[in-house]
């Protein structure tokens, strides 16, 4: 990735990496190929099969998204993943929270620092009490243990809803509520 990204409105900056607002233009290629890679594609899924690139597009780049970030790493600019908050419901003040990293951003923990300003934002610029994810339940103990999975609460689980590699298995509902979020990180920055 080249180019000068200092000055981007809405950029978010963490210790390792940095966060832009997703733009159509500069980013729909790196998400498309991050949504159909072998590592990560089998979780995303329309109707059986990898997302085109213009179901990307299409879905990305709506209206129903309330904010979305594409994570990149500080020292080479190199693409890290996407945080997207999206379907939110203000009424309720609920909104879901999609996470996808690269295979390389995994287990680094920079990824999950880019998440967590990107959460940071969102409960600040947005009027939410919630955001909603979901993990399936063969990774929910993975996903709990580390990073921004520890803040999540489990609200529910739904039984074989999601055909992946051959067998339905198990979602997970999982939530982050703002004023246990606003707690855990004030905590964590007066350590």
């Amino acid at each position: 990735m080249s180019g000068d990204f200092e000055q981007v409105p809405g950029r978010l900056d963490a210790r390792w990496c940095y966060c832009l607002p997703s733009d159509p233009e500069r980013d729909l290629h790196l998400l498309h190929q991050l949504l159909v890679a072998p590592d990560t594609g089998w979780r995303v899924r329309y109707r059986g099969t990898p997302p085109t690139l213009d179901q990307v597009r299409r879905d990305l780049f709506t209206e129903d998204v309330v904010a979305q970030w594409t994570v990149f790493g500080i020292r080479n600019n190199e693409f890290r993943g996407w945080v997207h908050i999206g379907s939110a419901n203000l009424v309720d003040g609920v909104a879901h929270l999609s996470l996808a990293s690269t295979e390389e951003s995994r287990g680094w923990g920079t990824f999950l620092e880019a998440a967590a300003c990107c959460i940071d934002e969102c409960f600040l610029g947005y009027p939410l009490r919630k955001l909603y994810g979901e993990v399936l339940s063969d990774n929910l103990s993975e996903f709990l243990a580390g990073g921004v999975g520890k803040y999540f609460t489990v609200e529910g689980v739904r039984r074989q809803c999601r055909y992946v590699r051959g067998g339905y298995r198990d979602v997970t509902l999982l939530a982050i509520d703002r004023l246990q979020w606003a707690e855990a990180r004030t905590r964590r920055l007066q350590v």
